[in-house]
């Protein structure tokens, strides 16, 4: 599943690029590409919360905040100075290909993350 939205958040996000030269297409582009963030955020917090030895969840979440930190602080940077060198389309390409690429990362990983395995009862 996580696949799946990351694919339809990167061709928002390059369908956004497609919409750079009208307000209102950029408009109503946005909400498309906007509504596909939630369910992709829950859909990681909740493999995270899967995979996560019992004990560890704290620290796991822990790990994913500062995963998401590292990820948009670089990505903010790379999408400044891509917006300084060509404008807001190329940007929306860049948001696009860090979508695609995280959707390739996820399906060539995706037999690599099983659940935690349950504790036997005491």
């Amino acid at each position: 599943g996580l696949a799946a939205l990351l694919a339809v958040l990167a061709a928002a996000d390059l369908a956004l690029a497609a919409a750079a030269g009208s307000m209102i297409a950029l408009g109503a582009v946005i909400v498309l590409a906007g509504s596909m963030i939630a369910p992709t955020c829950a859909t990681a917090y909740a493999m995270v919360d899967a995979a996560a030895p019992a004990g560890t969840t704290t620290e796991a979440f822990a790990w994913l905040a500062t995963a998401i930190a590292i990820g948009t602080s670089a990505g903010a940077a790379a999408a400044g100075a891509v917006a300084d060198a060509g404008g807001p389309a190329p940007t929306f390409v860049l948001a696009g290909a860090a979508g695609a690429l995280g959707a390739a990362v996820t399906i060539l990983r995706a037999g690599s993350i099983s659940p935690a395995p349950a504790l036997a009862a005491c």
